[in-house]
């Protein structure tokens, strides 16, 4: 089987990742989290998989080092796998379905990717990370999209290019060029009309995502849950997190919708809403700010 090695690179260039913000004064619901957020921003060495598990603050070290196992396990019988299978098309669809059966039972809006781990709960971000991950030990080259209101995995081999939808356990590996042309038509379509059960977004959204960026959408999702649980303090911190990995149109479009809801709770203070703005101010360029919110 010809396989393209994909391998991550970090490129910290910290004028532009941090967007002037102080890190420093960020809130860290753990002390596993704040180790390899402070690893990534310096540029030290830090394991992709506790980059992404750190944002949940239900894990801590030793949870994590439980997860790393599961994670191991599925690498160790993938590579096992790869050596037996000399088609791409036939492995990928192996490793689709395995991955299904072993690890994703049950599809839960926003649940983070420790949960897939925990219970086997997942959603298209949690699930789409995980495959990109295993894609990334095994060697594969893989492009992740994002769009308004879902993510997708491309794998793209020497002369070939498969689509993962997470999310579709019966028909999820799609090998057909037109039927892969046709799910991604369905993507710009939802992408492109309005939506009844969704915040609505203005920005129109649809791009390619590296492993970093998808860091900032998991502390994104967790945010979106928060806030819809009423934490508006917490929804904060985890928003300003997001920013060091990931400045998106979707995470500006948020803050300002953050700003407004902390204007409005008469919960808190004057001094707090002061402060809380000022730290949503620090992560949205004031170029972004529409005057219509």
């Amino acid at each position: 089987m010809r396989r393209i090695t994909f391998i991550l690179v970090f490129i910290f260039a910290f004028s532009i990742l941090l967007n002037g913000q102080n890190v420093d004064n960020i809130v860290f619901h753990s002390d596993y989290e704040k180790t390899n957020f402070y690893q990534f921003v310096k540029g030290e060495h830090a394991q992709l998989l506790d980059l992404q598990l750190m944002v949940d603050e239900n894990v801590s070290s030793t949870a994590a080092k439980d997860y790393h196992n599961k994670f191991e396990a599925l690498v160790v019988e993938a590579k096992e796998k790869l050596d037996k299978i000399n088609s791409d098309q036939r492995y990928l669809s192996w490793l689709f379905y395995r991955v299904h059966r072993k690890v994703l039972k049950n599809y839960v809006q926003y649940s983070p990717l420790a949960q897939v781990f925990e219970t086997g709960d997942y959603d298209c971000l949690s699930a789409t990370t995980l495959y990109a991950l295993l894609l990334n030990e095994l060697g594969f080259k893989t492009k992740v999209v994002e769009t308004n209101y879902h993510i997708y995995l491309e794998v793209l081999t020497a002369d070939t290019k498969y689509l993962i939808e997470s999310t579709d356990a019966l028909n999820g590996f799609v090998y057909n060029q037109l039927e892969i042309d046709k799910r991604l038509a369905e993507y710009d379509a939802k992408n492109n009309s309005a939506s009844t059960s969704e915040y609505a977004f203005n920005a129109k959204i649809h791009d390619a995502v590296d492993l970093n960026k998808l860091i900032g959408l998991q502390y994104y999702n967790r945010a979106v849950y928060t806030f819809n649980n009423g934490n508006i303090l917490p929804t904060l911190d985890l928003l300003e997190k997001s920013t060091v990995f990931y400045h998106s149109e979707r995470i500006v479009e948020f803050g300002i919708v953050l700003a407004q809801a902390i204007m409005d709770d008469k919960s808190l203070d004057d001094e707090i809403k002061s402060v809380s703005i000022n730290r949503v101010g620090s992560f949205i360029k004031a170029k972004d700010i529409v005057a219509s919110r």
